[in-house]
């Protein structure tokens, strides 16, 4: 889970208190993009690979950039936040198709099993020691700056 979702997710419960309206952020990011996850591959096929990857990126961050202006004036609303989850949700449609195709193409054929080997373990590396990573609270813990979490 990145910052920003588990910032949304964040922001659901507050407003909702629901835990059934949480756990709708997971059924609005997977259903439509599981649908259209197909039309990525497709387009991966036959379009630009980094110019889907670099569009990709862009529209999440520009709906995180919605949410932002709207919890700074005090408007975020829970449609804004499923609107933003959704726009994510399909990006990543296109984009993950697009970058799984794009590896092909810079790696040497000779070195390709190896680049697919070090593509997954930093990968898992990331998904394992991101959260550490961006988390404040244990590395004070760890590093005895006496600032707890609790």
């Amino acid at each position: 889970m990145t910052i920003v979702q588990a910032a949304i997710a964040w922001q659901v419960y507050e407003i909702s208190g629901s835990t059934l309206q949480l756990g709708m952020i997971g059924l609005v990011r997977f259903v439509p993009a599981l649908g259209v996850s197909l039309i990525g591959g497709a387009a991966a096929d036959v379009y630009d690979r980094r110019r889907i990857i670099l569009l990709a990126q862009v529209a999440p961050l520009l709906a995180t950039l919605a949410v932002l202006a709207a919890i700074v004036s005090g408007e975020v609303s829970l449609l804004l936040l499923y609107a933003v989850v959704l726009v994510s949700g399909l990006a990543s449609s296109f984009e993950n198709p697009a970058r799984q195709a794009l590896l092909p193409q810079i790696v040497p054929r000779d070195a390709f099993t190896n680049a697919i080997t070090v593509n997954s373990t930093v990968q898992s590396l990331s998904f394992v020691t991101g959260p550490q990573r961006t988390s404040p609270g244990p590395r004070m813990v760890s590093s005895g700056s006496g600032g707890g979490v609790g």
